[in-house]
C-alpha cells in the first residue's frame, strides 16, 4: 500500500509540470551525476560537511519539481545549500528553502523550483542521511560565485 501511495504522488507531481520544465529537471540530474564532489552547508549551525558522491544517484531520483513557472525567488537563505563540483571546479548548487523551494545556481531556471511535498521531505531526509556520515569541514571557503547566487 505504501508503495502504490509513493508511485501516485510522484505521478501525480510529475504530471503537473510542463514538457519545458521536464527538461529542465532532467538537465539538474545530469548534472548532479556528473559531480564528483559534494559539500553541504548548514547554514543555522554554519558547518560545512565533505558529503559522498556515491549517494547522489538517490538524490537525483528524489527531486520532483511541481512548478517553476511561477516567477517565484524565495527572500531567505536556504536552510541547507548542497555545492556540487566536477574535476575540482565549482560546477553548481543547489539550495533547500523552507518554502519548499529548490534555488538552483548556475541553471537555465529563470525562478526557484517548488518542490513537490513529498520529494521536499525526501530530500530532507537524504541530507540529515548524508550529515550524520559525512566529514566536517573546519577551512571551507564558499565559491565566490556562490555567495552572489544564493
Amino acid at each position: 500500500m505504501k508503495t502504490l501511495l509513493t508511485i501516485s504522488l510522484l505521478l501525480i507531481s510529475c504530471s503537473t509540470i510542463d514538457t519545458q520544465d521536464s527538461f529542465s529537471v532532467n538537465k539538474l540530474r545530469q548534472g548532479l551525476l556528473s559531480s564528483d564532489e559534494l559539500v553541504i552547508f548548514d547554514q543555522a549551525k554554519n558547518i560545512f560537511y565533505k558529503g559522498s558522491t556515491a549517494r547522489i544517484k538517490d538524490l537525483s531520483s528524489i527531486i520532483e519539481v511541481k512548478n517553476m513557472a511561477d516567477g517565484h525567488d524565495c527572500l531567505c537563505y536556504a536552510d541547507f545549500v548542497l555545492i556540487f563540483s566536477r574535476n575540482g571546479s565549482y560546477a553548481f548548487a543547489l539550495g533547500l528553502h523552507p518554502g519548499m523551494d529548490l534555488r538552483w545556481t548556475n541553471s537555465p531556471w529563470l525562478s526557484d523550483g517548488k518542490l513537490d511535498k513529498f520529494s521536499f521531505f525526501l530530500i530532507l531526509d537524504w541530507i540529515k542521511d548524508e550529515i550524520k556520515v559525512s566529514k566536517r569541514l573546519d577551512n571551507y571557503e564558499i565559491p565566490e560565485r556562490l555567495s552572489k547566487e544564493q
